[in-house]
């Protein structure tokens, strides 16, 4: 029962952690990808198109790996010089 109180908070810590700039570029195209892909499908389902094979086969790896793609970059940690996690600064609205 350790282990998972022990995961839940590493996965916890992560997801507060700040990430690295290049990770945040990673989530920032990712989920562009996704998004596109989900204007493209309800533009299609919304004029009644009829929706081509080849589309129905690629979409959700659009949207499943972009956000597959999101989570694990936004799980990385950026490091001080001296090996610590840096903690973001992000205070709770009131």
């Amino acid at each position: 029962m350790n282990k998972i109180k022990d995961l839940f908070s590493t996965l916890h810590d992560r997801w507060k952690a700040k990430t690295p700039l290049i990770f945040s570029r990673i989530i920032k195209l990712a989920m562009a990808i996704s998004t596109i892909a989900i204007a493209i499908q309800t533009a299609l389902v919304t004029a009644g198109a009829d929706i081509p094979e080849w589309w129905s086969t690629i979409f959700p790896y659009f949207v499943g790996a972009g956000a597959g793609m999101a989570a694990v970059a936004k799980l990385t940690q950026q490091y001080d010089r001296n090996g610590n996690p840096v903690k973001t600064n992000k205070r709770k609205k009131q």
